[in-house]
């Protein structure tokens, strides 16, 4: 609320010092809705600003005429239509919901309003704007596509499977076009939509259907190794275990070793536990502690994730020599996957428009017109920011969460191995004797299950493809005697 007094405040300030010399707007100007000076002033400025080409400096105005709780007449809502294609929804995201709300004949502020919506998780609001949103909206493809995956999340499987019908329709419609792929996303949504599709199966209760909808997600996707991942967990309650371990080891491949899923290496720890190969599933835990675990705190304290503070990141991803200061480590090669990923496409994308626009108002823009770009570029950055760092305190928090959850794990295997030995001893002896004491220490066995190296020739279309020869030794008589000797000392 500070911060948006403290926008109109300073917009007021600059524009009521503007003159009204006919001159300088032209003596055609029609008077707008509401029929104050600094509504009118400012819708001027906008339409002159966007003449210009300065979109984001259009949308400083524009959010000005927006706060003065008038109503929006058919021009006005036009011109904000026009500028939401140019700048996309950043610059109204911290606009209150009462003033978009009242924002009549426009065919794109139900996007933002379902965005401001969805970033607080209120999903059945987000829903109840994303269905306003009709086809002839730039955003009614994206608005198909948040309908399908909401749906599924809350768990209406009728919903979920009409969106992700239509959702795939019109994304199919649009990437045969020659549309902007940055802009539309088309073939993205498509994918994701097929993904999508085969969630749908999973989350209720068809494992088949789903493997098949996931191997039609392409292998050149953007989306192909999140559904790599999430397919593992399909074969893994249908206890084709091999199968589950394979489609994470994949991520070990070159082509894929800087993507990393936390989860993935969970499916892989269980699969081997269903198959009674304790050292695997320690040995993945051990090198997810030490190589994974272990890099987080000084990741979160390098980037302030555990505080309020803010951190560069716009100025990371596009100045090299920052980059450079960081070093060739896990976090590092993070920043290049998630810099590939649409999201942040689109972001890029209008960080470089911002950026392009900064050079032209330095040659075109008035010294008020510096004053609304400014607004908007340091709002944008903030935006970008916060945007970066949820991403990654989100990955930090899994990362952690799934190594809460190795350690329980791996004191239930310590536990499980130690009395199953005994319940063997007592078969032999025919009794029970006292405890033995038994203490971890490292693994000896080279398990090779969960370093996979990929030597040798590799094809990009085997992707998905790998599966590992594992026996499973649970019916051996002897498996207790031979693990525990691993881990006593």
């Amino acid at each position: 609320m500070k911060k948006k007094l403290n926008y109109v405040f300073m917009m007021f300030i600059f524009v009521f010092f503007l003159t009204e010399k006919s001159s300088l707007y032209g003596q055609n100007e029609t008077a707008i809705s509401p029929p104050n000076r600094t509504a009118k002033m400012a819708y001027q400025l906008a339409f002159k600003a966007y003449k210009k080409n300065l979109y984001f400096t259009s949308a400083s105005y524009m959010k000005l005429f927006l706060m003065q709780d008038g109503e929006v007449s058919v021009g006005a809502a036009k011109l904000l239509d026009a500028i939401l294609v140019n700048t996309n929804i950043f610059p109204f995201l911290d606009i209150p919901f009462s003033v978009l709300a009242g924002v009549n004949y426009s065919k794109n502020i139900s996007f933002v309003i379902a965005k401001k919506y969805f970033f607080k998780r209120d999903y059945p609001n987000a829903i109840v704007y994303l269905r306003k949103i009709g086809p002839r909206s730039k955003y009614f493809l994206s608005a198909q596509h948040h309908l399908a995956g909401l749906y599924q999340m809350i768990g209406e499987k009728e919903q979920s499977d009409h969106f992700i019908s239509e959702c795939l329709k019109h994304a199919s419609k649009r990437r045969k076009t020659k549309q902007d792929i940055i802009e539309e996303k088309a073939e993205y949504i498509f994918d994701s939509c097929q993904s999508m599709r085969a969630r749908h199966w999973y989350k209720f209760g068809s494992n088949d259907n789903a493997e098949a909808a996931f191997k039609k997600v392409p292998l050149n996707s953007y989306v192909f190794p999140q559904t790599l991942f999430e397919s593992s967990w399909s074969y893994y309650l249908k206890n084709d275990f091999q199968r589950a371990i394979g489609k994470n080891i994949t991520f070990q491949s070159p082509i894929l070793e800087d993507y990393f899923i936390p989860e993935s290496e969970l499916v892989k720890t269980l699969s081997y536990l269903e198959l009674c190969l304790y050292e695997d599933a320690i040995g993945v835990m051990r090198f997810f502690d030490k190589e994974t675990k272990s890099k987080v705190n000084d990741f979160m304290k390098e980037f302030n994730l555990r505080s309020g503070a803010d951190y560069p990141f716009a100025k990371l991803f596009t100045d090299k020599s920052q980059r450079l200061k960081l070093g060739d480590n896990f976090f590092n090669r993070q920043l290049n996957v998630i810099w590939t990923r649409p999201g942040f496409q689109t972001i890029k994308y209008y960080l470089q428009r911002i950026n392009n626009e900064k050079e032209l108002i330095a040659r075109v823009g008035t010294p008020y017109d510096r004053k609304a770009f400014a607004l908007a570029y340091r709002d944008f950055l903030e935006f970008f920011n916060d945007f970066v760092k949820i991403k990654f305190v989100k990955m930090a928090k899994s990362i952690i969460k799934i190594n809460n959850i190795f350690s329980e794990i791996e004191l239930d295997v310590y536990s499980s191995i130690k009395y199953q030995l005994y319940d063997e001893k007592a078969k032999v002896q025919k009794k029970v004797d006292e405890p033995e004491k038994f203490y971890v220490k490292n693994i000896k066995r080279d398990t090779r299950q969960y370093y996979w190296n990929f030597h040798g020739e590799f094809w990009a279309d085997e992707l998905g493809s790998y599966i590992p020869y594992l026996d499973s030794r649970c019916s051996d008589k002897n498996i207790y005697m031979r693990a525990i000797k691993n881990f006593e000392k």
